[in-house]
């Protein structure tokens, strides 16, 4: 079963992810929702996404404001040290700038890196709108089939029961 572990803590009381300042994650399913507004220690924040070898991870950005000084970064880490960047989205670029609304990236292998970095100059307005809400789930590596672990070693995938 997946579990998340805290990365960085965050320095505010009012907590509303757990992961708010990064952890890793190790679920077949998930999402991650960071706003600019909630403090942590660090200016960057990031999110390590690891699953069994033998799957792909395929993460949706739902979701996205960045003000001027903050970017999002998504990097494929299944090839070991070397960290290749799927997505970037830079400076100033709204989620209705988007292009197509959701950006959907898949990795080669079976771990990525979410990087969100929020450099605010004040606590105000437009730090507070920053943030971003991504999706990711665990696939087959030849087949692309959306695999889901139930528990007691049982899989779902697309609608069938494997024990």
């Amino acid at each position: 079963m997946g579990e998340w572990r805290p990365i960085v803590q965050s320095r505010s009381n009012s907590v509303t992810s757990p992961c708010q300042c990064g952890c890793t994650l190790t679920d077949h399913v998930g999402h991650i929702i960071a706003a600019g507004g909630h403090l942590c220690e660090t200016s960057v924040r990031r999110w390590s996404i690891r699953v069994e070898a033998g799957f792909n991870i395929k993460l949706s950005i739902d979701y996205f404001t960045l003000g001027r000084l903050s970017s999002l970064r998504v990097y494929d880490t299944a090839a070991g040290a070397h960290m290749a960047l799927l997505l970037k989205l830079p400076d100033d670029k709204r989620d209705e700038d988007a292009g197509g609304g959701i950006r959907t990236v898949v990795t080669s292998g079976n771990s990525m890196v979410v990087e969100y970095t929020n450099v605010g100059i004040d606590v105000g307005l437009v730090r507070n709108s920053d943030g971003f809400i991504a999706s990711y789930v665990a696939t087959g590596q030849f087949t692309g089939i959306t695999s889901l672990q139930l528990g007691s070693g049982c899989t779902l995938a697309h609608g069938y029961f494997w024990l």
